[in-house]
């Protein structure tokens, strides 16, 4: 007959709390690992923008870095239309210079007219 060994419930109760305490250890060692090359990688990437930041600064002090932003900046104030628009604009500044009285004894000449993408005014 085999023996049954009885086993007492603080002895459960430590065992149980024994392997918690290791869950608990190699879940610590996990994250202070995962923390710590973390860390490296952050320092990494500092290092690279360090680097970046310092390319960058060169660039800034080309002539031509500056004629670049020059451009950007003019296009993005420039407003663009779709076509469809700038035809039905030039239908409406045609309708609206048909409505001018022609009675009149002044001669309209081209140089009277102030042109714009959205609208033509006389002066």
């Amino acid at each position: 007959m085999a023996k049954r060994k009885f086993h007492s419930r603080r002895k459960t109760y430590f065992q149980v709390l024994l392997v918690i305490l290791g869950l608990f250890l190699v879940a610590f060692v996990y994250l202070k690992v995962d923390m710590f090359l973390t860390n490296q990688k952050i320092t990494d990437k500092g290092v690279v923008l360090q680097e970046q930041t310092q390319q960058l600064e060169s660039y800034k002090l080309l002539t031509g870095y500056n004629k670049l932003q020059a451009v950007k900046i003019l296009e993005e104030k420039q407003l663009t239309m779709p076509w469809s628009e700038h035809i039905a604009q030039m239908i409406t500044m045609l309708e609206d210079m048909k409505k001018i009285d022609t009675s009149s004894t002044d001669t309209i000449v081209l140089s009277d007219f102030n042109v714009s993408l959205d609208k033509i005014t006389l002066k």
